[in-house]
């Protein structure tokens, strides 16, 4: 049997041309939850906690993934900006590698950015 990953998100969407490398491109934002540094110029100390609650929402995989698709859809995007918290902190690697992995069938362009 396969494990079953989940993360905590924070549940608002938004499309931005900031995060993208390319500075051009709109591309949906994600903030995971959860970040194992404590540095002191982080831009969402809040999103440190996991366990932070305010418009946050624990999602599986397949319901983020359909979330993604749909927004994308809406949005006219296929490019995706991975943030947090920390997307690969080690409460979030797991369920970030999958994503990535289920995300990568539809040839989405996914960054994960570390600010």
């Amino acid at each position: 049997m396969s494990p079953i990953y989940y993360a905590n998100i924070v549940n608002s969407f938004y499309i931005c041309a900031q995060d993208y490398p390319d500075n051009e491109s709109w591309a949906l934002r994600i903030h995971f939850c959860g970040c194992d540094f404590s540095c002191n110029s982080c831009c969402n100390p809040t999103l440190r906690n996991y366990n932070y609650q305010e418009d946050t929402h624990v999602y599986y995989i397949h319901n983020l993934k359909k979330k993604i698709d749909d927004f994308c859809l809406k949005n006219e995007t296929n490019k995706i900006v991975l943030l947090g918290g920390d997307p690969l902190a080690k409460v979030n690697r797991y369920f970030t590698k999958e994503l990535i992995k289920e995300l990568d069938i539809k040839n989405t362009n996914t960054v994960i950015v570390k600010k």
